[in-house]
């Protein structure tokens, strides 16, 4: 489980590095983000990932979840 991705605004790949180490583990990835998160968004979409819908957490709050099978 990866909780959070962040660096410095300079910095770029960050997010795609992560997803193509985690893809050689594992060929099912579901990650989930926040609605306001459009940044994290739109690398999800950029890697390939399809949105499939909201998902709640057990404390009420809401995620946006995308999934990617790689073949």
């Amino acid at each position: 489980m990866v909780h959070r991705v962040a660096s410095y605004p300079h910095v770029h790949g960050v997010f795609r590095a992560i997803m193509d180490w985690c893809f050689s583990q594992d060929p099912n990835i579901r990650i989930d983000t926040h609605r306001d998160n459009r940044i994290m968004q739109h690398c999800i979409l950029r890697y390939g990932f399809t949105y499939c819908g909201i998902i709640y957490l057990q404390s009420g709050d809401e995620r946006l979840a995308y999934q990617r099978k790689r073949e």
